[in-house]
């Protein structure tokens, strides 16, 4: 089988029954999924400590906010006021694979060290005098903890015509660094010492027990230090939110409710779908075994990045750009067959741009067997927080190769697990049941051409 996978993913909170069936018309002003609510809160310990206090803003069951706090509103009312009692699994659980032993040392330098005299004048902004025998043994500043002493050089000249020419390239300077040793500078989130051995100098961080440091490229900004080893080669920091495993009371008062428009009974509106039968499918879950089965599907092409083209009989590309998708199936109309491996591998990098060429060389080959009867089936999967995979997945491709009277096509719109939000899982159901009743592409065009994430909820 020929199948060309496109991912677009995105998705909500899944959603009780919330009785408006698939009209989505409900004007009471009390919170529901779906709804982009702002609120005031306060937030205390159990002790009535309080750590936060402020506003917000954002749509239920997104995951903008944590669990308990998302469930906490539904069903409030503007003006209303309630405490809620969040436990550390509804706010913030403790992660125990985010406690890590981690290295103090930042790097090593050797003790000497061998350097060109253009990298050493670069770097330490002098100009050294050829064959001056006073630079010899002489200190220089490079920052305030670093300095460094020539102990040698080694002139190197070139032949230029009748003149001799230096070759501050090839010219070698041997060099002692020195550092202010065992004495903590720095900031307080960047604290280090160095520290020397017999070969090298070591840069350390200094971690005390008990404090919190910033770091950027930690999971929430910042870690606690947990302990530091005798030997201060290694600490114990934990990533986790600051609020892990605590209780949480908040106080929360709803200030506005703002009923967002949903996707799915937008698009069945626009598309002219059949309401009963679209509910009656829609409600049933028979599509749930179809989603299942893609994506099983998808596993077993080794799809795991987004957005990516599977030639299902042959390997599985990553889709850098729109353009490469119509390359493709231009190509494969042209030829009359499945494209080998190294010439999708060379029609991406003739199409795309040269900073996505990277990405031309992951090409995975599946266990799947060529055909003379293969099909071209592309599946597009759902995912709306990724813009480009939109755009990928109405390249034009499905157009041209529906209209090719040698080519059995099809197109399907589903959910794999690598949504990034649960309930992706709704809008393929939807997808399949507008499929029943032939306007698949229609609803298809209606979701990813005229709505966005930040404007629409999933919500039936």
């Amino acid at each position: 089988m020929f199948a060309g996978i496109i991912l677009i993913s995105g998705c909500v909170e899944e959603e009780k029954d919330n009785g408006r069936g698939i009209d989505g018309v409900d004007d009471t002003k009390i919170v529901e999924r779906g709804d982009l609510v702002g609120i005031s809160y306060t937030g205390k310990f159990t002790n009535g400590t309080v750590f936060d206090k402020g506003t917000d803003e954002f749509i239920t069951g997104s995951r903008e906010v944590v669990k308990g706090l998302d469930n906490a509103v539904i069903g409030m009312e503007i003006g209303k006021t309630k405490n809620a009692t969040l436990n550390p699994e509804e706010a913030y659980p403790v992660n125990e694979s985010l406690i890590k032993e981690v290295s103090t040392v930042a790097f090593e330098i050797p003790l000497i060290d061998n350097v060109s005299l253009k990298e050493f004048e670069r770097v330490v902004g002098v100009t050294i005098r050829i064959n001056d025998p006073v630079v010899i043994n002489k200190t220089f500043e490079v920052t305030p903890h670093h300095n460094v002493t020539i102990l040698n050089i080694i002139w190197e000249y070139g032949v230029n015509g009748t003149s001799m020419t230096l070759l501050k390239d090839e010219t070698t300077v041997t060099m002692r660094n020195e550092y202010i040793l065992n004495t903590p500078v720095g900031s307080k989130d960047n604290m280090f010492k160095y520290v020397m051995n017999d070969s090298a100098i070591i840069k350390k961080h200094v971690y005390k027990v008990g404090e919190t440091v910033s770091m950027k490229d930690a999971p929430y900004g910042n870690a606690r230090v947990l302990n530091v080893s005798e030997d201060e080669n290694t600490a114990t920091l934990d990533f986790n939110h600051e609020l892990a495993g605590k209780t949480l009371i908040y106080e929360i008062t709803v200030k506005d409710i703002r009923k967002l428009p949903k996707i799915i009974p937008m698009c069945v509106k626009e598309t002219g779908l059949d309401k009963e039968l679209f509910q009656a499918c829609y409600e049933s879950g028979r599509k749930n075994s179809i989603i299942e089965e893609n994506m099983k599907l998808a596993i077993s092409y080794n799809v795991s990045f987004l957005p990516a083209f599977v030639v299902g009989c042959a390997y599985t590309v990553n889709v850098p750009s729109a353009e490469f998708v119509d390359r493709l199936v231009d190509k494969t109309i042209e030829e009359g067959r499945i494209l080998t491996k190294s010439e999708a591998e060379s029609l991406c990098v003739n199409t795309v741009p040269e900073n996505s060429r990277p990405y031309c060389g992951i090409i995975i080959h599946s266990n799947q067997s060529c055909r003379e009867d293969d099909r071209i089936v592309i599946y597009g999967f759902s995912d709306l927080k990724c813009d480009h995979c939109a755009d990928i997945a109405l390249a034009g491709g499905d157009k041209k190769l529906r209209e090719n009277p040698n080519i059995a096509f099809e197109t399907r719109l589903l959910h794999i697990p690598y949504a990034e939000y649960e309930g992706s899982d709704k809008l393929a159901s939807a997808a399949e049941c507008a499929r029943d009743q032939g306007v698949f592409d229609e609803f298809k065009n209606c979701v990813f051409k005229k709505y966005s994430l930040e404007e629409v909820t999933l919500i039936e």
